[in-house]
């Protein structure tokens, strides 16, 4: 009995003194998932998860932001413990990442303008010119299986590349799920006044989606083979916050419009 004790005690000491580690937490701000309050602070989708998952698990963190380009490098390195910044979970990526459960499933969806006649689905693409930005490797994938597509690659600025759409610089956009708000609803919550000036500027040149293509969700993305008990209970927390609607409070809150 009291060698089971023992036992006992000691894989307590080891999962507290796990917990006791304070973990770099990798984050791209991307707006509305992440991005900074008037005060400076960080807040958004994800901001909000991480620390209901940290309160859930009990585990301390701090926040180390960089452009998504950046982000691989800073979880293979050690830089980061962890990324949250709507990675989502391809083939490629799983070669040398782990992933927890989904924490959300954001469709990539392909937008003209409303009054392009000549687009009414997908294969009307071919030979034309299609923005995207620089960090949605999902988008750009799409754009390339279209033969004779031209890319147009906006360098990770949503504003950018719904401004070539609407000037005609580009005769479709394909863009996360996430960004509708922004791009028809005319909601811009978390993007930087710059960016909302250009949008607001052609906001009457209505758009209409084309198609929308799944993807196996985003997820919050580890170094192959560390931290696996957090990434386990992090995909148990996950999990429990899908049935008790913690997720679809914070999509409510920061993504879906008209709830």
């Amino acid at each position: 009995m009291n060698k089971i004790f023992k036992i006992f005690a000691l894989s307590v000491f080891l999962l507290s003194s796990a917990w006791a580690k304070v973990y770099t937490v990798g984050i791209d701000y991307y707006p509305p998932i992440n991005y900074t309050d008037d005060k400076g602070n960080p807040t958004g989708y994800e901001i909000e998860l991480l620390e209901a998952l940290s309160k859930e698990i009990g585990f301390k963190y701090k926040i180390e932001s960089m452009k998504f380009s950046e982000l691989p490098a800073a979880i293979v390195s050690g830089k980061v413990d962890f990324a949250i910044a709507f990675i989502t979970i391809t083939d490629s990526r799983k070669a040398w990442l782990d992933f927890t459960e989904p924490y959300f499933d954001a469709k990539m969806i392909a937008y003209k303008r409303t009054d392009d006649k000549s687009i009414t689905k997908m294969s009307n693409l071919s030979g034309k010119t299609i923005a995207v930005v620089t960090d949605s490797s999902t988008a750009v994938n799409i754009a390339k299986s279209i033969p004779d597509a031209n890319i147009l690659i906006t360098h990770n600025n949503l504003a950018r590349a719904v401004e070539a759409l609407k000037t005609k610089k580009a005769d479709a956009l394909i863009i996360e799920s996430v960004h509708t708000p922004a791009v028809i609803y005319n909601k811009y919550l978390g993007h930087k006044q710059k960016d909302i000036s250009i949008m607001e500027k052609y906001k009457n040149i209505e758009l209409k989606k084309i198609e929308s293509f799944d993807d196996d969700g985003e997820a919050i993305a580890f170094k192959k083979g560390e931290n696996e008990e957090l990434r386990k209970k992090m995909s148990e927390a996950i999990a429990k916050f899908k049935a008790d609607g913690t997720l679809q409070r914070l999509a409510f809150k920061y993504i879906v419009v008209g709830h």
